[in-house]
């Protein structure tokens, strides 16, 4: 991960600066952290018991939900390697581009 300053003076950061530009070399994890297969928990209206969940309770999991969808589109954007459980994988293309399709379709159901 490299760390660099563009010509409008905003600090950027990618796996690869443009040529021509200073770029300092970044430590840090070696993946990006993620939740592949990561079944975010439903809007159910009742549970096994029949019990009803809150309006409250399901704002709370919808918010949760877009937040962790919205991190997802921001990892499979920009990296090809993720954490998953204790190891770090690298997707393949197709692969990645699946993953994001989902987290978009899950950005647009729970952040509204």
């Amino acid at each position: 991960m490299y760390k660099w300053t563009d010509e409008d003076g905003n600090v950027q950061y990618g796996e690869k600066p443009p040529s021509g530009t200073q770029a300092q070399r970044m430590k840090g994890p070696s993946a990006a952290p993620s939740n592949p297969g990561y079944e975010p928990p439903t809007l159910d209206t009742g549970d096994d018991k029949g019990q009803k969940q809150t309006k409250q309770e399901r704002e709370k999991i919808a918010k949760e939900n877009c937040e962790n969808a919205r991190n997802n589109v921001k990892v499979y954007t920009k990296f090809k390697r993720v954490k998953q459980g204790d190891k770090v994988v690298e997707l393949k293309d197709h692969e990645r581009k699946r993953r994001l399709e989902y987290a978009k379709r899950q950005v647009k159901k729970y952040c509204k």
